[in-house]
């Protein structure tokens, strides 16, 4: 059809008013009295262009942004596009997704005036783009934008625009890598910050991305004392640079070495602290009144989890530590001294004996449940889950000798219900066992028993190992 008396039926139609909102999208019409609908119709054609100018309105194709056209300068774009031979044209390179109608500036050659009133006559003629994206991005970040294609309906010209590029101006470019050098040639030559770990006492590890040329630095940053002394700016440029302001600096300011009273014995606290290292690295306490309590056994090396520990009244803790978790945890250490033998006889290709010892293992595993067992039907209810034990034993061939390059087999006795997302306590880094020691302390300080609240641990960022357990 010519496009011209369509939009003139257009125009008889709607004169200056825009489309009723309760038109309805093109439907196919009079299948009640036998008919069909005619695709080629002009009602057809005028269905069509009222659906697609209100989607166009409504921004359904542009991201959610409403277009500004009215309906009769919409109206012949759409019909050329949509309505010529073979179909639609001009769209081929994506879907649009804005119009714009722009006012180009064309001088003539001609003046009126004179002297310094006389001035040239331009020939003001409008133009019609389409903005298409190309799924291709520039810059980092805040900074990263999308590069698109700027077409011109009628004369076929294309150029390229980002956000950002020439410094901010609507600028035009010819090509995708003009766009983009013109993008990072005005991004600002600074470093933004993508990660940070502690990779040692006192020092950080920082990674920086350069926004201009996307290059990836890292600097260590020290951190010492309540103060938090540390090299200005973002740090040093290597991890040796980082250590020796750590040396001098205590080198100037040494440590306050506490002397041991040679009065008191410290051999269980010793032990207590050198079991704690394998199991419980995180040093948590409580208060006086509501203690840290280990469930589970501190000795043997098998590390615990969030299952394994809670907070509990001082007084429980006491009778509970001299009944049951003196005896497990000296079990524990036979278990894993027993343990260590029948590798050693192993490797002495002794391997009667290396039976022998696993099987005292095996006793001392069976002692120890008799031992949780008891206390779980001589305790009131409310006290049943306050003792538990880890069993463990090492893994074994289809002979039943010890291996030792597989994980430890662990089965829990008693204790406190298992939960698929246990946190194994010796995993933590140092600044996640700083805020688990800070869980644990307001959580005893405010007199709540039970089990740690986990919910208030950042889990994301916790690393877990995997352990066989049965």
């Amino acid at each position: 059809m010519d496009i011209l008396n369509y939009i003139d039926k257009m125009q008889q139609m709607y004169g200056d008013k825009e489309p009723s909102s309760m038109d309805q999208e093109p439907r196919r019409t009079g299948f009640s009295n036998g008919g069909s609908y005619d695709y080629g119709s002009m009602q057809y054609k005028i269905d069509s262009v009222k659906a697609a100018y209100r989607r166009y309105k409504k921004g359904s194709q542009t991201g959610g942004r409403g277009g500004k056209m009215t309906f009769e300068q919409f109206a012949p774009i759409w019909a050329k596009e949509n309505f010529a031979e073979g179909g639609r044209i001009g769209f081929k390179d994506g879907t649009p997704i804005k119009f714009d109608e722009s006012r180009v500036k064309i001088p003539t050659g001609k003046f009126v005036g004179e002297g310094r009133d006389k001035s040239q006559i331009f020939k003001i003629k409008n133009t019609k783009t389409v903005k298409i994206p190309t799924g291709k991005f520039v810059g980092e970040g805040r900074d990263k934008s999308q590069i698109f294609k700027i077409k011109n309906t009628k004369t076929g010209s294309v150029k390229y625009t980002t956000t950002g590029a020439g410094g901010g101006t609507k600028k035009l470019y010819n090509s995708i890598e003009e766009v983009k050098k013109a993008k990072l040639d005005f991004l600002p030559d600074e470093l933004v910050k993508t990660n940070e770990k502690r990779i040692k006492q006192n020092i950080q590890e920082v990674t920086y991305k350069n926004k201009k040329t996307s290059k990836i630095v890292t600097k260590y940053k020290p951190f010492i004392g309540p103060d938090k002394v540390t090299i200005e700016g973002k740090g040093a440029d290597t991890l040796k640079e980082a250590e020796k302001f750590v040396a001098d600096y205590f080198k100037k300011n040494p440590k306050q070495i506490r002397v041991r009273d040679p009065k008191k014995n410290y051999a269980s606290k010793d032990v207590r602290t050198k079991a704690l290292k394998e199991t419980d690295s995180t040093k948590a306490e409580g208060t006086k009144k509501f203690n840290y309590h280990h469930v589970r056994q501190i000795a043997g090396g098998v590390p615990l989890t969030t299952d394994d520990v809670m907070i509990i009244n001082q007084r429980i803790n006491s009778a509970l530590g001299t009944k049951y978790n003196q005896p497990l945890n000296a079990i524990s250490v036979a278990i894993q001294k027993n343990n260590k033998l029948a590798l050693e006889a192993m490797n002495a290709k002794n391997e009667g004996l290396a039976l022998e010892y696993m099987k005292r293992s095996d006793n001392l595993n069976a002692q120890a449940e008799k031992i949780v067992n008891s206390a779980i039907d001589k305790l009131p209810k409310k006290y049943k889950g306050y003792v538990g034990f880890n069993q463990f034993t090492l893994p074994r061939n289809e002979y039943g000798f010890p291996i030792s390059n597989e994980p430890m087999i662990i089965k829990k006795i008693g204790g406190m219900p298992v939960s698929k997302n246990a946190i194994d306590l010796t995993t933590l880094d140092l600044k996640q066992e700083a805020e688990f020691r800070k869980i644990v302390k307001a959580q005893a300080e405010s007199g709540k028993t039970g089990p740690i609240n986990k919910t208030k641990l950042s889990i994301n960022n916790f690393r877990f190992k995997t352990r066989k357990r049965i």
